[in-house]
């Protein structure tokens, strides 16, 4: 009979079926390794009994997860071994940044993690060196969310800035558009009362010219009417001389026959017979010297000794009156003629069918009617000349320049409205936060030259005295955070000029770092509060927080 020592297998057996007691590093150190290498993220992806490869090929127990064996084509089962070459081994790091190493350097004897991380089997021991690392990063990073935080503050300030300025814009439009109806109201009126007074200039000025015009021609014919009777009067002379003389002659004819014409010497009738008619109405129809003008006067007296007709008519005092009126008003003519004729018409026919009486046989009966038409004539011609009063230079210069400064003002409130109504048409960006940038311009200089940015208008390199246009704007790029300005001058044998400037967060708005990359292609760098987004700053404190903690997401 053999005994347990002959044999071994079966006491091989039975120690292996006999439980013990591990150890619990050992423990620790498996429920760890299956562990390894998981990004944060991916912790609740391996939380079942099985779990699925991420391509989908298959569903692996969870008992082969870090097993050292590729069960999946992409990794997934294999995130902390160098089983499966497509597997990515993650970094924790904590204290400086985490990231993803190939599988393949995973117990490879080199430290890849500032963590000493992916050597875990010990054959190498790897110092944490993340907090060191990280430090430098962790400062500016925390500088960095610092900046964000007040730039956040100021941006919202400048957002209630600009809503308030809006709003006052918007009243401002609204005032303006008041205003140029009230100046366009007063313009048109002063235009209405322009215009009478340089018509009643004109009028005035024919008048003068007209009157200009009659002195001058009487003067020309006063002067030819002299030059006639002083022809008239050298003729008269001559001709009077020469009776003189005949005279004298004939007086001595007469003397020397004196005797011989007297016994035969007519008798009073045929004296009577030849001698001119001389009546008294003669001496009673001589002219009346008042009435007469001064040219007249002078015939009548050069006829009383030329023996010329010095019959001169006389207007009668109707007829004057109707003179003096027609000088008046000519544009009734033709009306009183009408009223006269209907009037000679109706006297005429009275006349013929009626009998003649003392009364209708008095001369001045026959002027009632004329009486009646001068004074229709005249009275309307004093009255438009009494109430045509004279244009007062001073009031018409006073409405001259109240007209010339209410089109001024005009012209600059549409101007205003024009330029207004313009800006409310911008792009000013989210919540209108480029508001107060319409209206800025911001400059820096970088060796000889001086850069100056003017968002909504243009930018320009000025080198001393003279200025180079880099371009026009062009709007907003890549959601608000880069500025355009394009079609500048040509460079010489080149294209136009343009510059593009990439908005940064700041807690002060500032031009910076103007470059040339490329020929006449420039790029600038603008920090503003404007561009301290709230987003981004949540962003960059969680990935502070994160290096702080080693709670990272997956990269």
């Amino acid at each position: 009979m053999k005994t347990c020592t002959e044999h071994p297998s079966f006491l091989l057996l039975l120690l292996l079926a006999i439980p013990l007691p591990l150890s619990p590093f050992l423990l620790v150190r498996a429920s760890s390794s299956s562990l390894l290498g998981i990004a944060p993220p991916d912790l609740k992806y391996f939380e079942g009994s099985t779990f699925l490869c991420k391509d989908g090929s298959k569903r692996v127990p969870k008992a082969r997860l870090n097993d050292n064996f590729c069960d999946c084509v992409d990794g997934t089962d294999e995130p902390g071994t160098s089983a499966c070459p497509q597997s990515r081994f993650y970094c924790k790091n904590v204290g400086y940044v985490p990231q993803k190493i190939y599988s393949s350097r995973v117990n490879d004897g080199i430290c890849d993690c500032c963590d000493g991380s992916d050597e875990y089997n010990g054959f190498v021991e790897c110092p944490n060196t993340c907090w060191d690392a990280g430090k430098a990063s962790r400062e500016k990073l925390a500088k960095q969310v610092n900046v964000y935080k007040e730039g956040v503050k100021i941006r919202r300030s400048e957002i209630e800035g600009a809503k308030k300025l809006r709003q006052q814009n918007d009243i401002k439009l609204v005032t303006l558009r008041s205003t140029e109806k009230k100046l366009s109201d007063q313009v048109q009126k002063l235009k209405v009362e322009k215009e009478s007074i340089e018509e009643r200039e004109k009028r005035e000025l024919a008048d003068q010219q007209r009157e200009t015009e009659k002195e001058a021609e009487k003067k020309r014919k006063a002067a030819s009417s002299l030059r006639e009777e002083v022809k008239s009067a050298d003729q008269q002379s001559n001709t009077e001389s020469g009776v003189v003389e005949s005279d004298s002659k004939a007086q001595k004819a007469d003397g020397a026959s004196h005797e011989t014409k007297a016994e035969c010497a007519p008798t009073l009738e045929e004296t009577n017979e030849d001698a001119p008619e001389v009546r008294l109405t003669d001496l009673e129809d001589e002219p009346k010297l008042e009435a007469l003008s001064k040219e007249d006067l002078g015939r009548v007296v050069a006829a009383r000794w030329t023996g010329e007709d010095t019959t001169v008519h006389v207007p009668e005092e109707n007829e004057s009156r109707d003179l003096e009126e027609d000088s008046f008003e000519d544009q009734d003519n033709e009306a009183d003629l009408d009223s006269d004729a209907e009037s000679e018409h109706v006297d005429s026919e009275d006349d013929e069918y009626s009998s003649p009486s003392e009364e209708q046989q008095v001369p001045e009966t026959s002027h009632e009617p004329k009486k009646l038409a001068w004074w229709q004539r005249f009275i309307p011609g004093m009255m438009k000349r009494f109430y045509r009063k004279p244009v007062d230079k001073s009031e018409a210069e006073r409405i001259r320049n109240q007209y010339s400064e209410a089109t001024t003002q005009l012209a600059t409130v549409q101007h205003q409205i024009s330029e207004l109504e313009s800006k409310l048409k911008e792009d000013f960006g989210p919540e209108a936060v480029f508001y107060s940038f319409h209206d800025k311009c911001f400059e820096l200089k970088v060796q000889k030259y001086n850069y100056k940015v003017c968002p909504f208008k243009q930018a320009i390199q000025q080198e001393g005295h003279m200025s180079t246009r880099l371009g026009n704007w062009d709007g907003f790029k890549d959601n608000y955070t880069v500025m355009m300005f394009s079609s500048g001058d040509r460079c010489w044998n080149g294209p136009d000029r343009s510059l593009r400037v990439k908005l940064l967060c700041g807690v002060r708005t500032e031009l910076r770092n103007v470059d040339e990359p490329s020929r006449c292609d420039y790029v600038a760098e603008l920090v503003t509060p404007t561009l301290c987004l709230e987003s981004k700053l949540q962003e960059m404190q969680k990935k502070l927080d994160r290096q702080l903690s080693g709670v990272h997401d997956e990269l």
